[in-house]
Formats: structure tokens, sequence, C-alpha cells
């Protein structure tokens, strides 16, 4: 079960180069924090300290920095992506959670790809969480979110796959109970958390689903 609270256990958090960069405060000491290639300008600008840095670099302009920092040049002709390639590292030390910053705002491709990287977080039994503008995208599979009961908060519920399956919706506007959402009708778009909300909960039985939560 998680909650939008984001107390994650061995968390990781991963920078990106597209232009929407918020979220950055809840970045703590206790955090592995990669950044990705064009990345580097959101946490020089921010004064953000970080323990990796990797990318192919197409997307820096300038000399490689040096630091108490691992870096990792990777080819420019690869299979994964830069953020794929640094959540597959961070797996390998044994993160599960993560936290993607400057994934938003760019070329959608990318985007997408961005989504598609936290669907594999989410396979492997972790919690992905992307920030936006004044929203949040969490990808979860076969598990319990538990929102904050702030009301007006618009809250949507897509499915990654084809089907997400008994999912059940409480303490919303509009609640489900053991119902079925598909990949092709928006049936989950644009619920609320309503004034008497007491513990909004998005409940999924079975699939992987993008939790939105926009504010």
């Amino acid at each position: 079960m998680f909650t939008d609270q984001l107390e994650l256990n061995k968390r990781c958090i991963i920078i990106g180069a597209a232009p929407v960069f918020t979220g950055h405060e809840v970045i703590s000491d206790r955090d592995f924090v990669i950044v990705c290639d064009g990345g580097l300008a959101h946490v020089q600008s921010a004064g953000i300290h970080f323990d990796v840095l990797l990318g192919d670099f197409d997307s820096w302009e300038g000399p490689i920095p040096q630091g108490d920092f691992e870096t990792i040049t990777l080819p420019k002709e690869k299979d994964d992506t830069d953020l794929m390639y640094a959540v597959k590292f961070a797996i390998q030390r044994g993160y599960v959670n993560f936290i993607f910053l400057g994934v938003l705002g760019g070329r959608t491709d990318h985007f997408l790809g961005n989504l598609a990287a936290g669907a594999y977080v989410a396979e492997k039994g972790g919690l992905c969480v992307l920030f936006g503008q004044n929203e949040r995208l969490y990808v979860l599979k076969d598990n319990i979110l538990t929102l904050s009961p702030i009301p007006g908060t618009i809250v949507s519920v897509l499915s990654w796959g084809d089907q997400l399956r008994h999912v059940t919706l409480s303490g919303l506007a509009y609640p489900l109970e053991d119902a079925t959402l598909t990949n092709d009708f928006p049936l989950g778009v644009s619920n609320v958390i309503p004034r008497d909300a007491q513990s909004p909960t998005i409940q999924i039985g079975e699939g992987t689903a993008i939790v939105i939560v926009s504010q």
C-alpha cells in the first residue's frame, strides 16, 4: 500500500532534461539521486547534490563536470533511453520506488517513454511518481494508493495495459466497486475529492494503473 506522502523505502530520484522541473523540494539526504544528461542544468540551477550522472550527453552542451559523483557515459545508439538505463541501474542497486523529476513538458515521445519506464518500475513491485506542473502521476500495479483528503483535487485513473480489473475507488465523488477499466474508454477521468472525504483510496486488484492527481 502506498500514500501520496511519498514515505517510500529505498527511494531513487531520477532527474531528466524536460522543461517542467518541479518537486525537487521532496529530495532528502537519504535519497539516491541520478541525473540524466541535460537534467544537469536543472540540478546546477537548483543546487541539488546527486550521486550519479549518466547519459549519452546529446542534450547537454559544454564540458561534463567532475565532482564527488559517479559518471557513466552511454553510447548514443542503444536500446534503453538514458532514463530507462537509470531505472535499471538503480534497481540493480536495490532500489524499488522511484520519483521522476524533469520528465514532463517536452516531446510527447519522451514523455510516453518516461511513463513506460514508470510502468517497468510498477512491474517490479514499486511505485513510480512523475512530477508535472501542479500534478503528479502515480504508476502502480496490483496495489493500493491512498490520497490526502484535499477537497477539489482532481483524480483520474487510467489503464496502462488493456484492462484494470477489480478496481475500487472510495472517498471520491464518483466511487467504483470491483470495476473493470479499459484503455479504450476513459471512464476514470476527472473524478474529484469531495469536501467530506476521509481517506480517498484507489485500489487496483489487477493491472498497471496511471493515477493522475491535479490541484
